[in-house]
């Protein structure tokens, strides 16, 4: 980050160079030489040169067989005849030339800059600490019968007893709001609803037109209330993806536009229910639908949804009547999905691919990391916007400039995202906000 500090005239002392003997009779003498010392002064708005010149005045030499030197030297070297040796006439050595020693030039004796303008933390404004834009997020979680019923080798260890799919993620959604509750307001949405019932109908596919918990800080209790608990088997249902959703969206819309609003979606599988189908094709359709209703959301409202897969195969599905959507591959489909949310993950993968219990860990705690929103607005705006200093955790954050409207790839800094109203942290600087959850603001004043 730019920012003005004192600025101190260039004066530099250029001492007479004075050669030494070599034990040997002769003489030495030299010419007189002028010197000009630059130095740049650089500020936010610009850059300054200064440049002084001095002249300097060699003394002449001479020396003896015996080793001895003699040297005679003009009053001072420096050509002004003041005896001091700084060039400036007044005899006081400090260069400024107004005879009062501190070398500013202003001739008070305070050493300030010669404008009579310094820069210091201004006396009306203590240092503020600025947390980020809130960040909603509901979990969308896939409450089919698929998660109750089928169990896979969460551990990675072979020689482990499997557990269900939904054991796991009921273990690390308890993790994650443990870890995140504090920086993050999240909600819960289950699909279908919990009181969906084992049939080839309708009654299966049926989801709660709101959250069962809805989004605020310090959740983890009532979310986890709110869900089956890890030992369940007997759950049943559809995948009405688009319905669990459709609901979680609506919810968002009720918080501020300019918060953080996000959905995880979370599945072990295709969706179906598609509303308004008929049976068969209730449960053996894919329900494309699901994929509009994100991409409108994040398109027209700026709602992301990051999508985790659990236990997904790459492979296209059977043409059969078993309660699955019928030649469709859901490994491609999720991807598809990832991108219309806008926050795929990087890679070829743009879904969250969790194969065990350690990669949906791995997978919901990056997404929870990553949602913690990096901008930040203060409490009030600068007196002088050129200004401010940024810290997070004490460490100084470099000002990106003025007319940085994005974070740049793979630098670390920060940028007015509203005009001395609002900023954003990039690269590091963000990653270090995320963990810490504030920063602080010091505002900077021109005195004088």
């Amino acid at each position: 980050m730019n920012r003005s500090l004192i600025a101190f005239p260039v004066a530099f002392l250029l001492a007479a160079a004075v050669g030494c003997g070599d034990n040997s009779s002769g003489s030495e003498s030299s010419d007189d030489s002028a010197t000009t010392a630059t130095a740049t002064i650089t500020t936010t708005n610009g850059s300054v040169t200064v440049t002084e010149g001095n002249s300097m005045t060699e003394s002449s030499q001479s020396g003896t067989d015996s080793g001895t030197e003699s040297t005679t030297n003009g009053p001072s070297g420096d050509g002004d005849g003041d005896g001091d040796g700084d060039g400036d006439g007044d005899g006081d050595g400090d260069g400024d030339g107004d005879g009062d020693g501190d070398g500013d030039g202003d001739g008070d004796g305070d050493g300030d800059d010669p404008t009579g303008f310094v820069i210091e933390p201004c006396e009306e404004y203590d240092p503020m600490t600025a947390v980020p834009i809130p960040t909603h997020m509901v979990l969308v979680l896939d409450k089919s019968g698929s998660m109750f019923g089928n169990t896979w080798d969460h551990d990675n260890m072979p020689g482990t007893p499997e557990i269900t799919r939904w054991n796991s993620l009921h273990n690390v959604v308890d993790q994650i709001l443990t870890n995140y509750q504090d920086k993050i307001d999240f909600g819960v949405q289950l699909y279908p609803f919990a009181n969906a019932q084992n049939t080839y109908g309708e009654p299966a596919c049926q989801t709660s037109n709101m959250p069962e918990v809805a989004t605020g800080p310090n959740n983890k209790n009532l979310i986890i209330n709110a869900i089956p608990g890890a030992m369940v088997t007997n759950s049943y249902g559809g995948t009405p993806s688009q319905r669990g959703v459709e609901s979680a969206i609506t919810h968002l819309m009720t918080k501020p536009a300019e918060d953080n609003r996000t959905i995880m979606f979370i599945s072990d599988g295709a969706a179906n229910c598609t509303a308004g189908a008929n049976i068969p094709g209730l449960f053996e359709s894919y329900d494309n639908s699901l994929h509009t209703t994100v991409a409108d959301a994040f398109n027209d409202h700026g709602i992301t949804t990051y999508v985790v897969g659990i236990d997904i195969v790459n492979s296209v599905t059977p043409a059969v009547q078993d309660g699955n959507p019928d030649s469709v591959n859901p490994f491609q489909k999720l991807n598809q999905l990832a991108q219309e949310g806008g926050v795929p993950n990087m890679g070829n993968t743009q879904f969250y691919d969790s194969q065990n219990q350690i990669d949906l860990e791995a997978a919901l705690d990056n997404i929870a990391q990553e949602a913690i929103s990096c901008t930040v607005p203060l409490p009030e705006p600068p007196p002088e916007e050129d200004n401010v200093v940024i810290k997070v955790d004490g460490m100084e954050i470099p000002f990106l400039g003025i007319g940085v409207t994005e974070c740049p790839m793979d630098e670390t800094g920060w940028f007015w995202s509203v005009e001395f109203m609002e900023l954003t942290l990039c690269g590091m600087a963000c990653d270090d906000l995320q963990v810490s959850g504030e920063l602080e603001a010091e505002f900077f004043c021109t005195i004088g």
